[in-house]
Formats: C-alpha cells, structure tokens, sequence
C-alpha cells in the first residue's frame, strides 16, 4: 500500500501529464480537406449536370433512366424559367405539376475534367467567381464564398492542377494559373 505522500507524489504526476498533454490518447475529431468539402458539394450540387467524375453533360445522362436521358427535352432554350413560380420548392417536388417541356433552360454542361476543362479561366480566382456568381445553373449566385472556393479546389484537383497543400482562398487563387 501507498503511503499518502507517495499517492500524493503520483497524483501530481497524473494530473501534469494529462495538463500537460489534454486530448493524449483520445480520437481527435478531423475536419474534412477543402477539397473532401467540395467532392461533397459537387455530389450533392453539380454531378446531376456535371457527371458524377466530371466529364460533363454526355456522363450525367447515364446516371438518368434511358427514358429521362434527352434532357434537351425539358430543359431547351426558349422554355419558361419555373424559378420564380418554386419560390422554396425544389425542382423534385414542382416536377409532378408541371408539363414536360417547361423546365429552365441547362445548356450543354461541360465537363470539367481534362486537357480543354479549364482553359476559359486565367486563373482560379476566375474560375471561383464563375462558380459563385453563374452556379448551379438553376440557382446561381446561390453557393457562399466557402462552398465556392470548395468547389475550385476540387475541380482543380480534378485537373492535377491544385499544388499541393494549398488551401484555395481569394490570396491563393489568384496565383494558380490555368492553363
């Protein structure tokens, strides 16, 4: 058995080391890479138009049934924005009540991987101001500087053009040129 001196000599010892060391030995909760942040918002925001990879309108069809893959056939130009008349709605919930044909207008989406994905864009910084202000195509302007800057990263990443560890902000991005 102890003698209080030596239980007390031990307890002080405890009690330095987890004071000098918290956390030792707990999981620490891990924040995920901008980078996982913009996979997420990309799956969540973008892959329906975009592919789930990225390559553009042709891949996401493939994600649709055969029968819903002429997306041309909904959303062409000319057709009526229904934006105004969904107010909180989304396009899943207001799709039942509409005709087919009177959807917004997509385009063509690009994709955003490969050697030509980037080339309209000098620099990241371009890129994420197009991706705030245009994205997504049916609700644009509607992402925040976070979930754009995101976004840039992953796509960057997408294109082997992201340095590595370089967390893309308003500084970094303008310094990442495109090719």
């Amino acid at each position: 058995m102890l003698s209080r001196a030596a239980f007390l000599g031990v307890l002080s010892l405890v009690v330095f080391l987890v004071a000098a060391k918290p956390g030792q030995g707990e999981a620490k909760p891990t924040q995920p890479s901008q980078v996982e942040r913009g996979r997420s918002i990309f799956a969540l925001r973008c892959a329906v138009c975009h592919g789930e990879t990225g390559g553009g309108l042709a891949e996401a069809r493939l994600a649709f049934p055969e029968d819903h893959r002429r997306c041309e056939s909904c959303h062409k130009a000319g057709n009526p924005d229904l934006r105004a008349q969904m107010g909180d709605s989304s396009f899943e919930t207001v799709r039942g009540r509409v005709a087919v044909g009177n959807a917004f207008a997509i385009g063509t989406a690009p994709p955003l991987r490969g050697p030509h994905a980037l080339t309209a864009f000098r620099d990241a910084g371009a890129l994420q101001a197009f991706i705030r202000a245009a994205m997504p195509r049916h609700a644009p302007g509607s992402l925040s500087a976070e979930q754009s800057y995101a976004l840039t990263a992953f796509v960057l990443k997408l294109n082997r053009a992201l340095p590595g560890g370089v967390v893309v902000d308003r500084k970094s991005a303008a310094q990442i040129r495109l090719p």
